[in-house]
């Protein structure tokens, strides 16, 4: 196997040629023989953080069969951020918060408009940059407040002892149909005719009701896998298919503002969205709530859970596959991690001993 190599601009490396479908990525063959999954997720590792990992602690950290592994499955999937991971079946899990990094969606705006502008015979009217800059704050400002929740949430004990306790409870009907997803609530890819089949059994529709009770109190849209929340979204307009009537009564702000009635002042419209949203009992999420207000200059702590969800979930993935990386090498570790997210070694080990104090781990 080729030594790590220097990272290309995208944080990502080369490792030998792959002639992996860039679409449909496919499992490797690693697993064929060696049957790694064992009817659970297998996910990436990105290429970034192994290479932060093998310079921190050397190959002679890693078992040599799982490195391989590891770079296998990193390079199968590495043509696209979104694709975190091998399920059981070794279909591709699709999921967008894992990057460390933010979509370039401004960018991607930009070129769109000045695409549509060249195919006009009107004078552009509008800066396609500044478009893209106004697109790409928004996009930050709702990703972080997501990430940031998704972080506060993976570390929340009442929360993963709810979900382990739904995944208990129904597992024969998660593995004969997959993780229930909302919108409106069903299982995965089934065919409409087998779903009217389904929900018309009495242990099916409890499943259903079980999880979608679930994600409305922790105001998820579902769960892609065991391990990651896709949490709700704010959304314009303010029409929503029926399916999310759970979700508005059990929290979140309806909001409707007709066009024949001035909008009012910025302060004076927060301070009556921050009334209504005050006025809805959820205790289990008063700590979020108070992080969130508008009140609180709070980014800065946002920003920490960030961080806390993309390594809490690598660092549990590493330590499980991976024991003997850990042992006598946390430093080093640690060192890895601020590699790849871009802090130094006592930010990390600050997020770390935040993480141990709210799993009531020990030190």
């Amino acid at each position: 196997m080729k030594s790590a190599q220097t990272p290309s601009g995208d944080g990502t490396t080369e490792w030998g040629p792959d002639t992996n479908n860039v679409f449909h990525p496919k499992i490797p063959p690693l697993f064929e023989n060696d049957r790694q999954l064992k009817g659970e997720v297998y996910y990436k590792i990105p290429g970034a953080l192994l290479i932060e990992l093998i310079r921190a602690c050397r190959r002679s950290a890693f078992e040599s069969r799982a490195l391989a592994r590891e770079i296998a499955v990193y390079k199968s999937l590495r043509f696209t951020a979104e694709h975190v991971g091998f399920d059981a079946d070794g279909e591709p899990v699709n999921y967008s918060h894992l990057s460390p990094k933010a979509a370039p969606v401004g960018e991607l705006l930009a070129k769109y408009v000045r695409m549509k502008q060249a195919q006009s015979k009107e004078s552009p009217r509008e800066d396609p940059d500044e478009l893209g800059r106004i697109a790409q704050n928004r996009f930050d400002y709702n990703m972080q407040a997501t990430r940031g929740y998704l972080g506060w949430l993976i570390t929340n004990p009442t929360f993963l002892e709810e979900r382990d306790a739904l995944f208990t409870q129904w597992k024969r009907e998660i593995q004969k149909n997959g993780i229930p997803r909302s919108g409106p609530t069903t299982f995965g890819p089934i065919k409409h005719t087998e779903l009217i089949t389904k929900i018309r059994q009495k242990k099916t529709k409890s499943c259903l009701a079980d999880f979608a009770s679930f994600y409305a109190r922790w105001r998820l849209q579902h769960l892609v896998t065991q391990e990651l929340p896709e949490p709700l979204q704010p959304k314009i307009p303010i029409l929503q298919p029926l399916s999310l009537l759970t979700h508005l009564e059990a929290g979140g702000i309806s909001y409707y503002q007709p066009d024949t009635v001035p909008i009012p002042p910025r302060d004076e419209l927060r301070g009556h969205l921050e009334d209504l949203r005050r006025s809805r009992l959820s205790d289990h999420l008063s700590e979020w709530k108070e992080i969130v207000s508008t009140d609180r200059g709070n980014d800065h702590t946002i920003r920490r859970f960030q961080r806390i969800f993309i390594m809490h979930f690598y660092w549990d993935i590493l330590e499980k596959r991976h024991p003997n990386l850990f042992r006598n090498r946390i430093t080093k570790v640690n060192s890895a991690f601020g590699g790849f997210l871009g802090a130094d070694v006592k930010t990390i080990e600050a997020i770390r001993t935040h993480i141990r104090k709210r799993l009531n781990q020990a030190p």
